[in-house]
């Protein structure tokens, strides 16, 4: 293998490890949104729990009502920029697999 062969096939092998991590991207959307929402919904399962209970006084009662709103903050912002998220690695991993498909033709 010449100069050349050796320098695409490093290309290659980057440029594949680049879309394999563009992949993971993608995938780990899903799995962060999930994550958000089971956050979330124990949240309010706790807080319902205490609340019907009466295990604690209204001063903690309301610390948990902020923990309910900071969840749900994060899931609408994460839901929010999520679209604009997918596209960018699908935008990347398209680039990545054009590099790709360049590097073997000429190969």
């Amino acid at each position: 293998m010449n100069f050349n062969g050796v320098k695409m096939s490093k290309e290659l092998e980057l440029i594949s490890s680049l879309r394999t991590s563009f992949t993971e991207q993608l995938k780990s959307l899903e799995g962060s949104e999930k994550y958000l929402e089971e956050k979330l919904l124990k949240s309010q399962e706790r807080y319902h729990h205490i609340k019907a209970n009466k295990l604690f006084n209204e001063e903690i009662l309301e610390s948990l009502k902020m923990t309910i709103e900071h969840d749900k903050k994060q899931l609408e912002e994460f839901k929010s920029k999520r679209q604009e998220r997918e596209k960018h690695y699908k935008d990347l991993l398209s680039k990545a697999e054009q590099s790709i498909n360049a590097l073997t033709e000429t190969s």
